[in-house]
């Protein structure tokens, strides 16, 4: 199968040449390297051609953006752009294992049904420590179940493969401010073919200044969540279309459990809206549509206490 690996880059110079030398060592070599650069303003473009030049990769091309269009839009337009029946989408920070694409496109070619699928990763950090996550990581793999939580998505874009045809359907779902992982992780589960490889194949780098854990204290104001919660309600909707369309075995369970979600989100959006504690006692029968209970916890805190 032909796989295409799709990078985006935005300042990345501190560690972009580290994760474009775990890609040309993997041990099946993908066909198509896309890197859309974001109009970076240090030297990321520059080591890149370099990278490309200095080893002749003629299947490895890289633009840069006119204009800045986001990490999340930049993403969708190159998984759009991939000629690979398989597509992998790649951090400009992380560092693949040297038999990522290999494992994983195995996986693939052997099961059809597989729309998505995901793997563990390892966290590490600049410091040079490594952090097991808190998961079965035996080499089996295992299918995602569809269960109330179906909004959470649980594990980052950067351990995904998905297929084209999923890739190319999901055009049609997307709205301008959808995550590239959030959006194919719940086709992918709403397609009855969301599954996870339980092996680390992935050192996915964490530290404070990135994109992602910026958002992720921004997260934690009022103003905020209702954007979240306002967006997720899209979401919903377009899954619904996303069911409807697509003729599923569990297609009466998963518009039931889709219905859940829309009472759950309007549940919410009363609650940041009238900031009345009769309305949060109320979520409590939706405590199974949280991604963590502790989020419910958290919508306590942020209109009773914090109040941001």
């Amino acid at each position: 199968m032909k796989t295409t690996v799709v990078m985006t880059t935005f300042n990345g110079q501190k560690y972009v040449k580290a994760q474009l030398e775990s890609l040309y060592t993997q041990t099946y070599q993908p066909d198509e390297v896309i890197i859309l650069d974001d109009n970076s303003e240090d030297n990321t473009v520059s080591i890149v051609e370099k990278f490309i030049r200095d080893n002749a990769l003629s299947s490895w091309k890289i633009s840069v953006n006119k204009e800045n269009k986001g990490w999340r839009q930049n993403f969708m337009c190159g998984i759009w752009q991939a000629k690979g029946d398989l597509i992998f989408p790649c951090d400009q920070d992380d560092i693949w294992h040297h038999d990522k694409i290999e494992k994983m496109e195995k996986v693939m070619e052997e099961n059809s049904q597989i729309n998505v699928l995901v793997s563990n990763h390892r966290n590490f950090y600049d410091d040079g420590s490594k952090k097991i996550m808190p998961s079965k990581n035996n080499g089996q793999l295992e299918k995602i179940p569809l269960k109330n939580n179906c909004m959470a998505v649980i594990y980052p874009g950067c351990t995904y493969c998905i297929r084209k045809d999923l890739a190319v359907k999901s055009e049609m779902y997307y709205r301008k401010g959808y995550a590239h992982d959030d959006l194919m992780w719940r086709l992918g589960l709403f397609s009855d073919g969301l599954y996870v490889l339980r092996e680390d194949l992935i050192d996915y780098r964490q530290h404070s200044d990135s994109t992602y854990s910026l958002e992720t204290v921004e997260m934690k104001t009022i103003s905020e969540k209702k954007k979240w919660i306002a967006m997720t309600q899209n979401f919903c909707f377009d899954l619904i279309r996303f069911v409807q369309d697509n003729n599923s075995s569990n297609k009466e369970k998963q518009l039931r459990i889709l219905s859940g979600v829309q009472e759950w989100l309007d549940e919410r959006a009363k609650l940041y809206e009238r900031k009345k504690i009769w309305q949060a006692v109320k979520l409590i029968r939706y405590w199974g549509y949280y991604q963590r209970r502790r989020q419910y916890l958290g919508d306590w805190y942020i209109i009773f206490f914090n109040r941001k």
